[in-house]
């Protein structure tokens, strides 16, 4: 989603430009191909995000990618702005699947413990 520049590192940064709209989030965990986490501060309302990646290997060559994204929303509009980062994330999701099932030629299986899948299987 946009275009980010990661310095690396526990302290790096993460910068991700949305049109005219680039935040920068400070890497809060950095353990390379296992976790990566990384949170915006807190605003004078309480508003905050935070974003972690835990990647897991498993027998036959798959791999396990969880993703956790922590905040909170003040306001009104909570349900709005909930909404639309619920559907922004379906889809990097997706975009991430394909690029997934193109580059290793393997079918990703997206799974959510929240709301519907992304994609279901071949045959589904």
């Amino acid at each position: 989603m946009g275009r980010s520049d990661v310095q690396p590192g526990t302290g790096g940064t993460v910068r991700t430009v949305f049109g005219e709209y680039a935040p920068e989030l400070a890497v809060t965990g950095w353990d390379p191909a296992r976790r990566f986490a990384y949170a915006s501060g807190e605003a004078p309302d309480g508003r905050f995000i935070a974003y972690e990646f835990l990647i897991e290997g498993r027998a036959g060559g798959s791999t396990v990618l969880r993703t956790v994204t922590s905040g909170f929303l003040p306001g009104d509009d909570w349900a709005d702005e909930f909404e639309a980062m619920t559907l922004g994330g379906e889809m990097y999701f997706r975009t991430l699947v394909e690029y997934l099932t193109c580059f290793t030629g393997r079918f990703a299986t997206p799974v959510t413990a929240f709301g519907r899948r992304v994609r279901t299987g071949p045959g589904s």
